[in-house]
């Protein structure tokens, strides 16, 4: 209704301009068609000098090709690591993918006009680059060898070596672009003011040689052509995204209510709901351009495999990087199968102007007789079925089944719950027990925040802590549990650390160090007891803030912990942007090592890393005595899991110390127990 409504207010401004030009007389039209005639010369030559300012500037924009490199040598990097430490196959090949595709990167960045820009304009850059170049070609071999421990030590070792220059490079890259850039902005945003006063004269020179010369009833038939075109127009915008072409959700539902419709027997719909893994990792690093850049090529590449798995399927893109496949399939034909199908679509890197790009995906599936009246609700369950498939861990396939449904009533139960646990107190801290691995006294404990919900009992963290960051309420619950372990530990009547968990979320809160600063001072607890732990994938995103927030919390003395090393991203190179107190290995290394004892030779490396930049470590996970033999023989200085003890109410721990001491006796005697008790802690 509205789209004719518009249209109808076309044709009566065409009309009005027709009447009024008849009015005006020729003198008026010959002026017009001189404005016309002169504007035109003028927004010719401008167009050219536009031209040659846009050439200019994709000259210089050399910026994606050093940030690239970057991003293809960290996965590089994180591939040879996880498969040193995991030893999956899968990770070996993706090493040697992304080696041959930095290799290539090399070629680019000494070829075109990267080297003119960016490595001829210092010599040392070009011996940096150089030495790159000799780093990355010396390791050929040992990618090649990627089983053998010396191989993989060899090729991280080169890495470690490697990665400030590719930084260093890449830096450089995106400096000249944008220095380049700027020039070239400043010229184009001179054009665009000329440009706009031209097109303003020609569009008063149109409107009146439009009234002058065009008779009435061409001017109408026009009017109507352009307006039949428009709305043809418009009627396809309205039913596909504008950056992928793909149908949109309203193609979507209509297709489907189609296939509803016909009933057809021996036919059911299948419904495939996909999200990508990674991409806001992507835009983050790379930028928008270079996401909507992946998009784009993702869905060409969905396009082209339903073409090819037959005529009734229909991709669509819903927004940001969520797609539907909407599938018209055989009874016999197993929509499992086709859904893994779909996933291995995702094996192979996108190609973009941008570069190649790696990215996963998730996805969830529903399928269902047409000829069924529940065949409506397929949507809806495809998309539990993603959500539950994500919930249990990204990169998988998952088919909708009916508990699903209860799932989501749970999450939303959580959901409304959750604020009020908060204020309430019900999510309370439970500690876990660090001792010193060398001897053998307790260190000090970690807060892990646990609910007991009163109608669902206690809920594991991982489920309801993406809840409280999806709703808002992890802020005030990171502050509620920091406020408990605080007060807690300045209870005990021993000087032990207390670590606490901080979330992303919370670090970007400019709130945090003045939160901190005062539960500090409320509870009295001195700083250097407190230890705030943050994990890998913070330094993902906004990295310059997150450690400006870190530099600032540690200026009130608290020491800071990288929690899960080596599980996240795995760069090292940040390890060398901020003074680390702690780093704590992840418990999957320890656990893995019953099994891989390659595990053991990646535990060492961190503990000499981590000694190298002054930093403690702490193992997690330790559950039998034989894993804290050799994790002391390797030095590490801290040790955490079941072994000492299970994370405890704050009520049980103090019977827990007196147990723990009574039985090391290397804190205090039994008479001294005795002549001074411990308080209460309630």
């Amino acid at each position: 209704m509205a789209g004719s409504a518009d249209y109808n207010r076309i044709e009566m401004n065409l009309l009005w301009l027709i009447k009024l030009g008849w009015v005006k007389g020729r003198v008026f039209a010959y002026c017009a068609l001189g404005t016309l005639f002169v504007a035109a010369i003028l927004q010719v030559t401008l167009f050219a000098a536009t031209e040659d300012a846009v050439s200019r500037s994709m000259h210089y924009d050399v910026s994606w090709a050093g940030a690239n490199g970057r991003i293809e040598a960290a996965h590089f990097e994180k591939h040879a690591a996880r498969f040193a430490a995991l030893g999956d196959q899968v990770d070996a090949e993706k090493a040697r993918l992304f080696y041959e595709i930095f290799l290539s990167r090399l070629k680019t960045w000494d070829s075109g006009g990267f080297p003119s820009l960016v490595l001829d304009r210092n010599p040392r850059q070009r011996a940096r680059f150089e030495k790159l170049r000799s780093l990355i070609d010396s390791i050929a071999d040992d990618v090649a060898n990627l089983e053998y421990p010396e191989a993989h030590r060899n090729v991280l070792s080169v890495l470690a070596q490697a990665a400030p220059i590719i930084d260093r490079i890449g830096s450089d890259a995106h400096t000249v672009s944008v220095s380049e850039a700027d020039i070239v902005r400043s010229e184009l945003q001179q054009r665009q003011f000329h440009q706009r006063l031209i097109i303003l004269a020609l569009l008063i020179g149109a409107a009146a040689l439009i009234g002058l010369i065009i008779r009435q009833n061409t001017s109408l038939h026009r009017a109507k052509v352009a307006a039949e075109r428009s709305a043809k127009d418009f009627s396809y915008l309205a039913r596909h995204d504008s950056l992928t072409t793909l149908p949109n959700r309203t193609a979507f539902d209509e297709h489907f209510r189609s296939i509803l419709a016909g009933k057809t027997i021996g036919k059911k719909a299948t419904i495939f709901t996909l999200d990508l893994d990674g991409f806001k990792a992507i835009n983050d690093l790379l930028g928008h351009p270079a996401g909507d850049a992946l998009l784009v090529s993702v869905a060409r590449r969905l396009m082209t495999w339903a073409a090819r798995c037959g005529e009734n399927y229909l991709v669509s893109r819903l927004g940001g990087d969520e797609f539907i496949i909407l599938a018209e399939l055989e009874q016999e034909t197993n929509a499992s199968h086709v859904a893994e199908d779909l996933l291995k679509q995702f094996k192979t890197p996108f190609e973009t102007k941008f570069g190649n790009m790696a990215v996963g995906a998730t996805v969830g599936f529903a399928s269902r007789p047409i000829s069924l009246p529940e065949c409506e609700n397929l949507l809806l369950d495809a998309d539990l079925a993603l959500t539950e498939a994500k919930a249990q861990g990204k990169g998988r396939v998952l088919e909708f089944e009916p508990n699903m449904r209860s799932n989501l009533q749970r999450r939303q139960q959580i959901e409304r719950d959750i604020s009020f646990a908060v204020e309430t107190g019900q999510i309370e801290p439970h500690y876990q027990l660090q001792v010193d691995l060398r001897t053998g006294q307790i260190f000090g404990f970690e807060a892990l925040a646990r609910w007991k919900h009163p109608e669902f009992g206690w809920v594991s963290p991982s489920e309801f802590i993406p809840i409280a960051e999806s709703c808002g309420d992890v802020v005030g619950l990171g502050k509620s549990i920091l406020r408990s372990a605080c007060f807690h530990a300045n209870q005990l009547p021993m000087e032990l650390n207390v670590s606490v968990n901080l979330s992303v979320v919370q670090l970007h809160s400019e709130q945090l160090v003045e939160d901190v600063a005062e539960i500090l001072q409320e509870s009295g607890l001195a700083p250097h007891r407190l230890t705030l732990e943050v994990t890998e994938s913070i330094m993902i995103s906004d990295t310059t803030t997150v450690l400006q927030r870190l530099d600032q919390l540690k200026r009130l003395g608290v020491a800071i912990a990288l929690d899960d090393f080596g599980t996240g991203y795995s760069a090292l190179s940040y390890l060398t942007k901020f003074a680390w107190n702690e780093l704590k290995i992840d418990r999957s290394f320890t656990e893995a090592a019953r099994q891989n004892p390659a595990n053991w030779t990646i535990i060492r490396a961190v503990n000499i890393l981590a000694n190298n930049i002054g930093a403690r470590v702490i193992a997690e996970g330790i559950e039998t005595t034989e894993q804290e033999a050799t994790l002391k023989s390797i030095g590490c200085d801290i040790g955490q899991g079941f072994l000492y003890s299970r994370p405890l109410p704050f009520e049980d721990l103090e019977a827990t110390l007196r147990r723990l001491i009574a039985q090391s006796h290397q804190m205090f005697t039994e008479d001294e127990l005795a002549e001074e008790p411990m308080r209460s802690i309630r």
